[in-house]
């Protein structure tokens, strides 16, 4: 039996469903294949960053390392050129303080390429001769710093590579080469963290000239430490510092994404990258619901559904992770500035929240109280009683008087029996003195020991206000101290005020001076310290002003460059004239440099007061090192 047509209405729709239906199958897969190029795209954007970061930090370790080695190097070179004497040499060296972990040993071979070296009291005695760097070294009068492939080393019986430089005779011959043998686990212990990410499955670190590993992770084979690799980024070199390039590693045949950076002032590249199957790997994971839906045409809603859950719940789950990765962080910011014994904040939280009060204050048009306190009798306690009982002392102290303060104060241990205590936003300055006297009344009350045994002890304290007394952090501690020994000179178990004004304390636009009696005696550095103080007084003068923040900052990151500008100055002479303390002296300055960059990250919520605190007491402080750095330059050296 023949069945009935279909009329032309329900074949235009039926038409025009199937029509839909094939537009949404030929969209979903044209959107299936543009999302996982998207999430390709994206994850080699984000793989080529993160791997830009490994690579510079890899550089900047490496560069940093290099100068270390060098300068080490440069002062043998200097002694050797005074002293002309090997034994004397060796015995500089001997006193030098390198760090073993990064360099396995230094030693000099004297003309003939002979070594005398000494280890755990035991001498060896070898040749160098066949080194290709001794052979360098003999042939080319101005053969400068060189550095070595990685070997076995004849001392040590590990792999490393040598760096060395020459040394000559007072007339220009060849005397001998210093050699510093640096350990390539020194690069692995800073980098083995990067490693973890897929941004970084390779981080290496090529000589130029050469075309040789002197690091790698993974380690290569003890073969392949001398294999010459053969790779675009050679030619890339001669026209970028940096950048990024596509290739099949020799070692491991794998093809990766790599950005290279070359190490500043040094023969090296690092490296660092990403293999194409794991971007590949990364973006079908992102991508695999979309493949899945594509298939599956009737759950097509359900999948956007269910992607956009899956989005949510990533997202959900990444910021749950940051935060609780923040959480962890301030965790340990906590205990880093709490008091062991008692709780409460130390002296750097102290700071802090003294910081953030005088901030606040200046934007609420408010004062500040702060509190010295230092128990009277505490020493009698210990004495009769023991050490027990005076940390038990200590502990029911902070106890009671955490519980007398408002939310806004914080009270800190400063050491010993000293405490201190930030009074925010009072409304008058003598708001502080009725919290003052029942910190003092407080104290008084007998405090139980063990075994029945009662002590008493009370407490002297000195305040002072902010902006009454002071309106800079030093002045305004100086002047609740010297209050607080007011109270200890006229009978102690008292609370005495500060007389002290802002113009008494010369807290003038010169708030940092710098004059005749603060010079070291050399006339670059001392010109550097007046203009560094100049800037400090300049920046000073604009928080007290009210500057905006971004002018806050422009002005702080100059007092940092100039602050780098002048260690370099600082370095420069002191390898020139063979300082012996060149290290320690260094290392003064780049701490400082890392806490002046992290005081800034807080400016608006009293960063920029702990920055002045921090370079002021820093330069006052270091006057004193650069003060001994000035008597050596003053002495002839030939």
């Amino acid at each position: 039996m023949r069945l009935p047509a279909i009329n032309s209405p329900a074949k235009n729709r039926l038409l025009l469903l199937w029509g839909w239906v094939l537009v949404i199958l030929i969209g979903t897969l044209i959107g299936n294949f543009k999302a996982i190029g998207y999430y390709r795209d994206t994850e080699r954007a984000n793989l080529t960053t993160q791997s830009a970061v490994v690579g510079n930090a890899l550089a900047d370790h490496s560069r940093q390392i290099m100068r270390q080695v060098d300068t080490i190097l440069r002062g043998v070179q200097i002694f050797y050129s005074r002293s002309q004497s090997i034994p004397d040499s060796q015995g500089y060296i001997a006193g030098l303080p390198a760090d073993e972990g990064l360099i396995s040993g230094i030693y000099i071979a004297d003309r003939r390429s002979q070594v005398s070296w000494i280890q755990d009291k035991t001498e060896k005695e070898f040749s160098v001769d066949d080194r290709a760097y001794f052979q360098f070294h003999r042939a080319n009068p101005d053969s400068g710093m060189i550095i070595s492939p990685v070997v076995t080393g004849r001392a040590t019986n590990t792999f490393n590579f040598h760096v060395s430089r020459r040394l000559d005779n007072a007339d220009g011959s060849f005397a001998g080469v210093v050699i510093a043998t640096v350990n390539p686990n020194a690069f692995v212990d800073y980098m083995l963290d990067l490693s973890n990410s897929p941004a970084a499955s390779i981080i290496s670190l090529y000589e130029t000239s050469d075309h040789k590993l002197r690091f790698r992770i993974p380690v290569p084979a003890s073969w392949q430490w001398n294999q010459v690799v053969d790779s675009p980024l050679w030619g890339l070199l001669s026209n970028s510092n940096s950048g990024y390039f596509a290739g099949i590693s020799p070692i491991d045949g794998i093809k990766r994404s790599l950005y290279f950076k070359k190490v500043a002032d040094y023969p090296l590249v690092a490296m660092s990258g990403f293999s194409e199957s794991s971007l590949a790997a990364m973006a079908f994971d992102r991508g695999r619901w979309l493949i899945v839906g594509s298939a599956v045409l009737t759950a097509f809603i359900l999948l956007l559904a269910t992607s956009a859950s899956l989005a949510i719940i990533r997202g959900a789950r990444l910021g749950s992770a940051k935060a609780e990765l923040e959480s962890l962080y301030r965790e340990m910011e906590r205990l880093a500035m709490t008091d062991s014994l008692t709780g409460l904040p130390g002296r750097t939280m102290f700071m802090d929240r003294l910081a953030q009060a005088i901030a606040l204050a200046r934007r609420e048009h408010k004062f500040v109280g702060v509190l010295f306190l230092d128990l009277d009798g505490f020493k009698t306690i210990n004495d009769q009683f023991g050490h027990d009982a005076g940390d038990h002392v200590l502990k029911t102290i902070a106890h009671r008087w955490e519980a007398c303060l408002r939310e806004v104060d914080t009270v800190a241990r400063l050491g010993g029996d000293e405490f201190a205590v930030v009074l925010g936003r009072l409304e008058v300055p003598d708001d502080a003195l009725p919290l003052a006297e029942k910190l003092i009344s407080t104290a008084q009350v007998p405090i139980q020991l063990s075994e029945g045994q009662q002590c008493h002890v009370s407490v002297s304290v000195g305040i002072s206000a902010y902006p009454r007394n002071a309106v800079q952090i030093d002045s305004l501690l100086t002047a609740a101290d010297n209050a607080m020994y007011k109270s200890k000179a006229a009978g102690k178990n008292r609370l005495s005020v500060s007389d002290a004004s802002p113009t008494a304390q010369s807290e003038s636009e010169e708030w940092l001076i710098f004059d005749a009696s603060t010079c070291i005696g050399n006339a670059v550095i001392d010109e550097q310290h007046r203009h560094l103080s100049t800037m400090v007084n300049h920046f000073s003068q604009a928080v007290k002003d009210g500057a905006n923040p971004a002018h806050l900052e422009e002005l702080f990151d100059e007092i940092i460059k100039f602050t780098i500008f002048n260690s370099e100055t600082e370095d420069a002479l002191m390898l020139a004239h063979g300082y012996p303390h060149q290290v320690r002296h260094h290392n003064e300055h780049t701490r400082l440099t890392i806490d002046l960059t992290r005081a800034k990250t807080k400016f608006g919520k009293g960063g920029e007061y702990l920055a002045m605190q921090k370079i002021k007491q820093w330069l006052l402080i270091h006057l004193q090192s650069d003060r001994e750095l000035g008597d050596f330059l003053k002495i002839p050296h030939p």
